[in-house]
């Protein structure tokens, strides 16, 4: 999922002449109001297969044949437990990374995304997979807000990735769905980034230190451009766990970093890993993951699919 398209079929990060450019944080504020104008979705088109792969750290995955899952995929199946033999939903699938890893730990998979493009790349990755794990995998083209299963099917539903770039009327749908389809003491696992908590406080902080304390500067923001028209929904560790709170979940927020491309000598390994324990990682860590299950009142009374 996930901006306009020139010709060329490159994303365009500049508004038309005369408009706004409207940021992230321009974003978080009108979406604690309750959304009464619900904002349209981000155009589909904006998640072409350029997108999927030149948009990730992992983005080499496709050009060197490479599929071993990033870390923080291998980090949301690990939170989910014991797989094997277990009914699991990746929402948002995107590439099939996840869907596939947690076909590997013998789960039964079924991966939903909204854009043509990532299912035909998910589809592209099951065909470089095992044949009997690659049968546990289905990969559908289908909208997250009106799940295509009858209640109690899964036992585990992943969103990894996807909750920044929907509205928060369209997660409210999603999240109301997704505890439809949860079997009675089913699983949550969400990730979402940038942890906004991080760029208001965290990075501040650490730009002023190693400036003063290492003598290095370092970049402004670490914000991609994308950021600015992808990203809808951007959540700190509060606005998170209030959301799920607020649909009928009982959420654990973790917050996450993970440090692609960056060797870190030994002392500054102790430093991070000060920073990014709970409590101050809610403020140092770039990215969130929670584990949520449905309240149990709230589960009974959630089987009709979300309006």
């Amino acid at each position: 999922m996930k901006d306009s398209q020139g010709e060329s079929g490159k994303v365009s990060l500049n508004p038309p002449s005369g408009e706004k450019t409207i940021l992230p944080q321009d974003v978080a504020v009108r979406h604690k109001r309750k959304n009464t104008d619900k904002p349209a979705p981000v155009p589909v088109e904006h998640y072409s297969r350029e997108y999927y792969l030149t948009s990730f750290e992992d983005e080499h995955l496709f050009e060197d044949r490479d599929f071993r899952a990033p870390e923080r995929v291998l980090g949301a199946l690990d939170l989910a437990g014991e797989l094997k033999g277990k009914r699991v939903l990746d929402v948002g699938c995107g590439r099939g990374i996840l869907a596939c890893d947690a076909a590997k730990r013998g789960a039964h998979v079924v991966g939903i995304d909204i854009s043509e493009a990532a299912v035909e790349l998910a589809h592209e990755l099951l065909s470089e997979m095992d044949p009997g794990d690659a049968a546990r995998v289905e990969i559908r083209l289908h909208d997250a807000k009106s799940l295509p299963f009858p209640p109690d099917t899964f036992d585990v539903v992943f969103m990894i990735d996807i909750w920044e770039h929907l509205h928060h009327h369209e997660i409210e749908k999603v999240l109301r769905e997704v505890k439809r389809v949860l079997r009675s003491g089913g699983r949550l696992i969400v990730h979402t980034g940038p942890n906004t908590w991080f760029y208001s406080y965290g990075y501040p902080i650490t730009k002023f230190l190693a400036r003063v304390i290492l003598r290095r500067k370092l970049p402004e923001t670490l914000r991609k451009e994308s950021d600015a028209v992808m990203h809808v929904n951007e959540q700190s560790p509060l606005s998170l766990f209030m959301a799920l709170r607020d649909e009928g979940y009982r959420a654990k927020i973790l917050p996450r970093s993970y440090l692609v491309g960056i060797n870190p000598c030994r002392w500054e390994r102790l430093v991070m890993k000060v920073l990014f324990s709970r409590p101050a990682g809610y403020f140092f860590c770039t990215s969130l993951m929670a584990v949520a299950k449905p309240n149990e009142r709230s589960a009974g009374q959630a089987r009709e699919p979300a309006p």
